[in-house]
């Protein structure tokens, strides 16, 4: 039976904000997740997964593996597509015989593997861009240490939909102190301190600290140093 790998595979960057959702400002991966692992050897028949979802009626899937191939995964059967195949009539008694390595080759797609640290939306991405009636079924997650994980799709998408919330509650909070800098400042022509909301007067560096996230350090620029030489010069020949 063919051993299946974690999916590799690369998303063209289209526009924009899929490049900054690839940059990390949206970092969560699939380790944080919600997850299942509900593991069945392939040499049972078909009669033990429908028992599995019986028992577990959150289950969305089960991971067939091999215990003579070192307890590899040879497939993925989720819930939705099994339902579908024992809904059809006299199908039931059917499959409940069936060998899974039998249904698994035949009757089931290889599964979406992935690796835990992908990041939550390049899953969605590569998910929802399966055939149609493959989008919405579960992903298989490798973890670092080897085991086998299933991640509801529709629970990737509610997670996925919680980074985009504070992704932007983050946004509004900087777009927030990037306006206390917007409308008309008052500048003193001379000094060039800034008159704030007290009507005292602040040093520029200080005003602008007080009113958003830039920070301050000091140098000296070409035309200044220039400026200061000449004077020292000047006041050694004096």
């Amino acid at each position: 039976m063919e051993k299946i790998v974690p999916h590799k595979s690369t998303i063209p960057e289209t526009d924009e904000s899929l490049q900054e959702m690839d940059s990390g400002q949206i970092n969560n991966t699939l380790a944080d997740v919600p997850s299942q692992s509900v593991l069945i050897k392939i040499n049972h028949f078909a009669k033990k997964v429908e028992e599995t979802f019986e028992n577990d009626t959150e289950l969305a899937g089960v991971i067939i593996i091999d215990e003579d191939d070192d307890m590899q995964m040879v497939g993925m059967i989720s819930r939705k597509r099994f339902m579908e195949l024992y809904s059809k009539p006299f199908r039931k008694d059917l499959y409940n015989k069936k060998p899974l390595k039998v249904m698994v080759k035949y009757d089931f797609d290889t599964p979406l593997c992935l690796k835990e640290s992908d990041s939550t939306d390049h899953a969605v991405r590569i998910a929802l861009s399966r055939p149609h009636d493959q989008m919405y079924e579960p992903l298989v997650v490798e973890t670092l240490t080897g085991e086998l994980k299933l991640i509801d799709m529709q629970v990737l998408l509610l997670e996925l939909a919680k980074v985009y919330e504070r992704q932007s509650a983050v946004l509004q909070k900087t777009l927030s102190r990037v306006k206390q800098l917007e409308g008309i400042i008052s500048i003193c022509a001379y000094c060039k301190k800034i008159r704030n909301d007290v009507n005292s007067w602040d040093q520029m560096e200080v005003y602008i600290s007080n009113h958003s996230e830039a920070r301050f350090s000091h140098g000296i620029c070409p035309d200044c140093y220039k400026k200061e030489m000449d004077a020292l010069r000047s006041g050694r020949d004096r």
